[in-house]
């Protein structure tokens, strides 16, 4: 008898064990490791509380804030130094959200300004939709050359500004789904889409970051009616989109207020609404409706985060949320003392949230738990 069939008693189970394993293996693949849970490590408000931070941009080591009819300030928020006035504050328009400086871009000490000037009280002719600064701050000048009057009476208005993060010299700028573009840093402007001469609702618009010229606009128009869609390849080739609202189960007054994106998938994409919060996961032409349930009421901004690819942050109310499962799961991270929040954006470096609100901005330093 040989040594096999004299331990064949042993071996034929020991075999049949290792198959079922290999037929398990082969259904079910090995998971990825769970993503990290975050927490809050410190807290920090750093001034601000007089104005509205409307719009932020980073550029190490300052942090600069459009606050409306507030102007542009900064401040070194390494060592933290006081704020700093650049400019472009105007009295006349009030205290109000979308007037003024409403959103900025910064390269460098290259600054240019989304700037707003509908009171009735302004002339047309005065009105200038982008300044900008390529001391820092130190002087402005009028960089909206191209751009047509956008409403009857003659004012000219942008509500949202932004440079390529791939390539600089390549802005948009809009006003609703009026989109203008440059070539050369801001100088000069032409329009890609829309049309001039009619009465415009709200407009913004944010850089795909993970996919080189691919830009979104979204907001609602004079009719209160949402709208969110992209252009692809610097704007020459439509790209994903909700082209009518009410094909998802939408109101026709609806809104939409900020757009976020996954770090490690370029197609996944967020969008916070009116109507809540909705997500694609091909590039933007399918959208899952419901199913997302922010734990403390309703979210406003949205931002996935650069060092963590499946972990995304939301703000709504005094609140910060996150997820990191695809927004299956919502959990509240903190909430902000004063004022509601406005904006958000991730300082990689210092590996913190921050947050503007109506009074005060935050520094939110995180860390990451296996």
């Amino acid at each position: 008898m040989t040594y096999l069939q004299n331990h064949a008693q042993w071996f034929l189970p020991l075999l049949l064990i290792i198959a079922i394993v290999a037929a398990c293996d082969k259904d079910d693949p090995v998971k990825p490791p769970p993503l990290p849970t975050v927490t809050v490590v410190e807290q920090q408000q750093i001034g601000f509380e007089d104005k509205l931070a409307v719009a932020m941009d980073l550029e190490d080591p300052y942090l600069y804030v459009a606050a409306g009819s507030a102007g542009i300030w900064r401040r070194d928020i390494r060592s933290l130094t006081d704020w700093e006035y650049l400019g472009l504050a105007d009295s006349i328009l009030g205290h109000y959200l979308k007037v003024g400086a409403t959103d900025l871009d910064v390269f460098g000490q290259d600054i240019l300004v989304a700037f707003v000037k509908n009171n009735l009280g302004v002339d047309p002719d005065s009105t200038i939709g982008i300044w900008r600064s390529t001391t820092a701050g130190s002087n402005w000048f009028r960089s909206d050359s191209g751009i047509p009057e956008t409403i009857e009476d003659g004012f000219s208005i942008i509500e949202g500004i932004g440079r390529s993060p791939h390539n600089p010299a390549i802005v948009f700028s809009c006003l609703e789904g009026n989109i203008y573009k440059s070539t050369n840093g801001g100088n000069n402007w032409s329009m890609i889409r829309g049309e001039q001469g009619i009465l415009l609702g709200q407009g913004y618009l944010e850089w795909h970051p993970y996919r080189e010229g691919e830009a979104w606009f979204f907001g609602d128009d004079a009719l209160f009616a949402a709208y969110l869609f992209s252009r692809r390849n610097y704007g020459d080739q439509h790209g994903g989109s909700v082209p009518w609202f009410e094909d998802i189960g939408f109101p026709s007054d609806s809104a939409v207020y900020d757009v976020g994106f996954d770090s490690g998938d370029p197609d996944i994409i967020y969008a916070l609404t009116s109507m809540g919060l909705i997500k694609a996961t091909d590039g933007g032409y399918d959208w899952q409706v419901g199913g997302f349930e922010f734990p403390d009421g309703a979210a406003y901004n949205v931002l996935g985060d650069p060092l963590h690819p499946g972990i995304t942050y939301f703000c709504g109310s005094n609140r910060l949320y996150y997820s990191n499962n695809g927004a299956r799961d919502i959990y509240t991270l903190t909430e902000i003392d004063t004022g509601y929040v406005m904006t958000m954006l991730f300082d990689k470096s210092q590996r913190e949230v921050i947050i503007g609100t109506t009074a005060g901005i935050y520094l939110v330093k995180i860390a990451y738990e296996y």
